[in-house]
């Protein structure tokens, strides 16, 4: 299994880089929608992959993007658990 992930515009022309195309792959937002930048950077970076990749499924860790365009992309989407100190 793949994990996409990226660190900006400087890095999509190396990141993608090996991946097989038209598979399924998996990444997360988690840590990136609690800041815009971040957040906007996710979606340049996810638009990105979906247009280098054009994976057919995605494996997705978290939420806050339910208003952004896959595309055709079938997604999974996986909620994420709060974790409770002292427990």
């Amino acid at each position: 299994m793949v994990t996409l992930t990226w660190a900006g515009p400087s890095s999509y022309s190396f990141c993608f880089d090996g991946i097989p195309r038209g598979g399924t792959v998996a990444t997360s937002t988690v840590g990136v929608l609690n800041d815009k930048d971040a957040s906007d950077w996710w979606r340049e970076g996810m638009a990105e992959a979906l247009q280098e990749v054009r994976p057919s499924r995605l494996l997705l860790y978290g939420g806050g993007v339910e208003d952004f365009d896959f595309g055709g992309c079938e997604v999974v989407r996986y909620k994420t658990r709060k974790f409770e100190r002292g427990k």
